[in-house]
């Protein structure tokens, strides 16, 4: 038996799942008419939460007039659309840009586009601890044969105390987790880019909880 139900119904399932998906991200979710829409700023790509969300899109066509969905077991059918819009804060922005600078400069002053922009912070995000970045002049620490070589590289912008708690902890799994890779690795002291950071780290020491 399918259950039918309309796109506020639908939109207070995806908050559930948003919460327990992403419980550091504040979203708005709001229905309207066949439509969910979904907005958060900074945290997760779009494409992450679009998958995380987007299997409840009840999209009808001609050819199949009732495409549902599974929930705990039940077959329901909701809201036809589900909209996700990612907003990038300008504190995020200066720290993909600065990111840039230090990887590419000449590509660093051209980024205009949504896609630009999320390409260019993917590239943060998956290469924050690559050898890329590091700089000549940026002192190693923590090197340990057989494991790692861990560079610092500084940026003027000051931290928040949960910033630099979060610094000190990535100071040290960079250069001693086990289960992160070998090798060498950059972490730049920048507010954005360590939350960042830190997020990725978390994501690949728990998959589990993805």
């Amino acid at each position: 038996m399918r259950i039918y139900e309309n796109a506020t119904a639908t939109a207070r399932k995806i908050r559930k799942v948003l919460k327990q998906r992403f419980p550091e991200t504040a979203f708005i979710v709001r229905s309207a008419k066949d439509a969910v829409n979904v907005d958060w700023t900074d945290g997760p790509l779009e494409e992450d939460v679009t998958a995380a969300v987007g299997w409840m899109e009840s999209k009808r066509s001609s050819q199949d007039p009732e495409i549902g969905y599974s929930w705990e077991g039940k077959s329901c059918c909701g809201a036809e659309y589900i909209f996700t819009h990612r907003t990038i804060s300008d504190e995020r922005r200066e720290a993909i840009r600065t990111f840039m600078h230090e990887t590419d400069p000449k590509d660093a002053d051209s980024l205009t586009s949504k896609l630009q922009w999320t390409a260019a912070e993917k590239r943060m995000q998956q290469h924050f601890c690559t050898k890329d970045l590091v700089s000549n002049q940026a002192p190693d620490v923590y090197t340990s044969p057989g494991k790692k070589r861990l560079f610092l590289v500084e940026h003027p912008e000051p931290l928040t105390a949960e910033q630099k708690l979060k610094y000190d902890l990535l100071r040290q799994l960079l250069a001693n987790c086990e289960k992160l890779p070998t090798g060498e690795m950059i972490l730049l002291r920048h507010g954005a880019f360590i939350d960042a950071a830190f997020l990725s780290i978390a994501q690949l020491m728990y998959p589990d909880n993805e």
